[in-house]
């Protein structure tokens, strides 16, 4: 049961840091949809975004989907929690180790996020 109730927390930071990037990317809207599943949590996200923040949703893609995950890094992360991280690339490289999975969909104005957490 602690696993679940840490998979849900982890996944309220990782939606807080994904909607605040957005809406820095020039969002207007954000869609957001979390399911649960027999082993963990989806989420998928949709939004627009302003032409010149293309790059930064770029370095986000590149972010979230790193070659190897670090669980220490993680584990750190959450005997530190409580800590303000909104907006940098440093919490969005973060969340990238924080799922098991992401593929990011990067259009000419929407960008489209499916994240996967196990529990």
């Amino acid at each position: 049961m602690r696993r679940k109730q840490l998979a849900r927390r982890k996944m309220a930071r990782v939606m807080d840091e994904l909607y605040t990037t957005l809406f820095m990317a020039g969002a207007q809207r954000v869609d957001m949809s979390l399911e649960r599943l027999e082993g963990g949590l989806r989420l998928t996200m949709a939004a627009d975004y302003a032409p010149e923040h293309r790059h930064h949703l770029e370095e986000m893609a590149r972010l979230l989907q790193p070659e190897e995950r670090d669980p220490a890094l993680v584990k750190t992360y959450w005997e530190l929690a409580g800590e303000d991280l909104t907006g940098s690339d440093s919490e969005i490289a973060l969340v990238g180790h924080m799922v098991d999975e992401a593929q990011v969909e990067l259009g000419e104005a929407r960008v489209t996020l499916c994240l996967t957490l196990s529990y």
